[in-house]
């Protein structure tokens, strides 16, 4: 029933919150922009920007939703292909495909094999924990990497399911909202064939205090160590990057 609601999900916001399929689709397809937390959203990118292969390298997009992800990653010079389980979404993203940019969505499970070739990184953004098997989309990454390609995977943390926000959307939209901490998926990563796991600090979630006062820089050293311990012992969010390990030479 998730995987039903995930694909009717505009159709699902726009009976539940009274809405116009216009309205709700400008916003989709000014998203972020059109988002409060368009900074955060930023912010992410650029991290997971700095951490894939130079341009133009293939790029594939898993849980692309409305594609403004994948949009920004082909802008940057990268060819890139968004992937959504919802025709709906699909539909919209479609909307972004212009002449001047490498740029293509497909309308398919990221559970299922996916037979669009090689790519040579893969990036999973806020979209492993709507997945029923999370190991599966993993997997179906790997498969999809040329050997030595790069995932990123930024995901929220232990925690998530239980927030004010995520059960109010699982209740009102019957979507999947699952925790998913680095020591959840790690080891589906390295099922998986990947090698050089990393897990990364969360950079947005750093909060930028004063320090021109006595205290500030001290303060910013507390808050930074904090974030740390939060990420690496209670799985605050999960920033990982790893490599599809290469065969070995005869």
């Amino acid at each position: 029933m998730s995987k039903h609601n995930e694909q009717n999900y505009i159709r699902t916001v726009v009976e539940k919150d009274h809405v116009s399929v216009d309205a709700f689709n400008d916003y989709l397809m000014r998203k972020p922009y059109s988002d409060q937390k368009c900074w955060e959203y930023l912010a992410d990118i650029a991290q997971i920007l700095s951490l894939l292969p130079p341009q133009p390298a293939r790029l594939l997009d898993l849980g692309c939703g409305s594609g403004w992800t994948t949009e920004i990653f082909a802008r940057c010079g990268y060819d890139a292909h968004g992937v959504d389980i919802s025709p709906d979404f699909i539909a919209l993203a479609k909307r972004r495909v212009v002449p001047m940019l490498k740029l293509q969505f497909t309308c398919h499970d990221y559970e299922d094999k996916m037979p669009f070739g090689l790519y040579d990184c893969a990036v999973i953004f806020d979209a492993l924990h709507h997945a029923d098997d999370a190991a599966s989309v993993i997997q179906r990454a790997g498969e999809s990497l040329r050997s030595g390609g790069t995932i990123v995977i930024l995901e929220p943390g232990a925690g998530h399911s239980k927030t004010a926000d995520s059960l109010a959307v699982m209740a009102k939209y019957g979507t999947t909202e699952k925790d998913m901490p680095y020591s959840f998926f790690k080891p589906f990563l390295v099922q998986a064939g990947f090698v050089n796991v990393r897990q990364l600090l969360r950079t947005r979630m750093l909060t930028m205090i004063n320090l021109d006062t006595n205290v500030g820089p001290y303060e910013q050293i507390q808050h930074f160590t904090g974030l740390v311990f939060e990420t690496k012992m209670n799985g605050l969010t999960s920033l990982v990057v790893a490599h599809k390990n290469e065969p070995k030479k005869a």
